[in-house]
């Protein structure tokens, strides 16, 4: 991770604002269903001054990246740091995932880097446990 120490969200939301996001920023909160079943909220933060079209994008019709590509200068998600988490539900996620206490939760957070390294987005997931499997593929390509 980039710089990041200790608690992933927390260093990773310091970074966010310690590399130049310190003015305001879009946070758009999705909920995204499988069916009728609720297996993910999603909450994005986004620097205005990166792309001020972000604050009157309707993101029910309009694609984050794209809006993002369009932007002048066009910001372009180069590479992100990610990691992920398991914990016990919050009250607000008891709530509106309409689960138990004890149904885990997989809590995924990344920071997105532009083409000049500076952070464009900072996306916190949780997902129910019992309904998402994490998999990635580790290489040593350069």
């Amino acid at each position: 991770m980039r710089g990041g120490h200790g608690c992933a969200r927390a260093a990773l939301d310091c970074q966010y604002r310690a590399a130049g996001t310190r003015g305001r920023s879009e946070r758009e909160d999705r909920l995204r269903f499988l069916d009728d079943l609720l297996v993910v909220l999603e909450c994005n933060r986004l620097p205005l001054a990166a792309c001020p079209a972000l604050a009157e994008t309707d993101f029910n019709i309009a694609s984050l990246y794209a809006t993002l590509r369009a932007a002048d200068p066009p910001q372009l998600p180069r590479v992100a740091d990610y990691s992920v988490e398991a914990r016990h539900p919050k009250p607000r996620e008891i709530e509106l995932f309409k689960i138990g206490d004890t149904i885990p939760m997989l809590v995924a957070t990344q920071l997105t880097f532009n083409q000049a390294d500076r952070p464009i987005e900072l996306t916190i997931q949780v997902y129910r446990g019992d309904c998402y499997r994490f998999r990635a593929s580790i290489t040593n390509r350069p």
